[in-house]
Parts: C-alpha cells; structure tokens; sequence
C-alpha cells in the first residue's frame, strides 16, 4: 500500500471557522481522508447545511486507508435488509 499523499482541501465560508485542515489526506478512493473520528466531525458539524450541494450527514471510517471520510448515505446497520438499492446507469 502506498504511502497517502497530504492534500490542500478545499476550506470554504461554511468552515472558516474551524482551523486549518492539517493531516487531511488523500485516500485511493479519491475522498478526503481525516486523521480521527473527532475531526471528520467537527468538519461535518460546521458545514453549511442550507448550502444545497453540501450533503454529508455522517462520518465513517475508510477500510482502504483508516483515516475518516464524510458520506451523504445513510447509516443502514449490517445485516439489515432495508439496504438502499444502488442502480447502474445503463
């Protein structure tokens, strides 16, 4: 596995409050990967939720780097069989 390359990410309005991003790193997924559960959070709480294109609602930990990203999916338990059906363009 690659070592993950340190990114400049993208410190909008919604986020001038927080500090700098530091350690906010790039996974192979493409995603912006954060260092601890702590961080990606306080990231999700201080975006601008009437701005329609930002529509995280919860963190989660990446199997393929460790680090912690936003997603705009639900959360849906394992096993649980009200899964939402992902379609393909075809």
């Amino acid at each position: 596995m690659s070592k993950p390359r340190t990114v400049a990410a993208d410190v909008s309005d919604d986020l001038a409050g927080l500090p700098p991003p530091r350690n906010i790193t790039a996974c192979t997924t493409g995603k912006l990967g954060y260092p601890d559960r702590d961080t990606a959070e306080a990231y999700l709480a201080s975006m601008d939720r009437n701005n329609s294109r930002r529509r995280e609602q919860r963190s989660y930990r990446c199997q393929f780097c460790g680090n912690w990203h936003l997603t705009s999916r639900p959360f849906v338990p394992r096993g649980t069989t009200d899964r939402p059906v992902t379609r393909l363009n075809s």
